[in-house]
């Protein structure tokens, strides 16, 4: 059965934007999801870990595919290109299965957007007051801030590349946004 959202936001914007040192995409990754645990419970930790690799620690990612955003105290981001999210899902609810954690999968609930090109971290500050100094948010960093006025999950790749999930019900919206800000600069 197809879902509601039926992943049509990236269909429906405008093509990819490039630019003189700069470059936006829309990205449908097959699956993102949301894990919820105690990350001091180890028996919660290992059969995380087991499907997913090491659960980064606040303020950080970790792992390539799945991709692991920090997102709060208990609550991970999981970024994929290889599983689908149903199928990721069903097995993280078996490696959980007894202990006190959740899965959510939220594949069709967000969007995702690549800002890249050295001029990436002045279109994306330009809708932030979080920190993109490359000193304290390089590779590896991630955060939960506001981005343009709404919440998004927002980290970085390498020095001059940076994605942002957003609600998909916004997609439209930081497609814009972003568009308008990269003419700008």
């Amino acid at each position: 059965m197809p879902s509601l959202a039926s992943r049509s936001y990236a269909d429906a914007l405008p093509p990819a934007m490039t630019a003189p040192g700069l470059s936006l995409r829309a990205l449908t990754p097959a699956a993102q999801l949301w894990i919820s645990g105690n990350p001091a419970d180890a028996a919660f930790v290992a059969a995380a870990s087991g499907v997913l690799g090491t659960l980064p620690a606040a303020g950080r990612i970790a792992g390539e595919d799945p991709l692991l955003l920090w997102q709060a105290p208990d609550r991970w981001l999981v970024v994929s290109e290889r599983h689908r999210g149903a199928d990721l899902a069903r097995s993280l609810g078996r490696a959980l299965e007894g202990l006190h954690a959740a899965v959510s999968d939220t594949t069709d609930g967000l969007a995702l957007f690549e800002v890249a090109g050295p001029a990436a971290r002045r279109v994306v500050g330009q809708g932030t007051t979080f920190d993109l100094d490359p000193a304290g948010f390089g590779p590896g960093s991630g955060a939960v801030t506001l981005f343009a006025g709404l919440r998004v999950s927002l980290y970085c790749l390498a020095p001059d590349r940076l994605r942002l999930h957003a609600e998909v019900a916004s997609a439209r919206f930081v497609w814009d946004w972003l568009r308008t800000a990269a003419s700008a600069y």
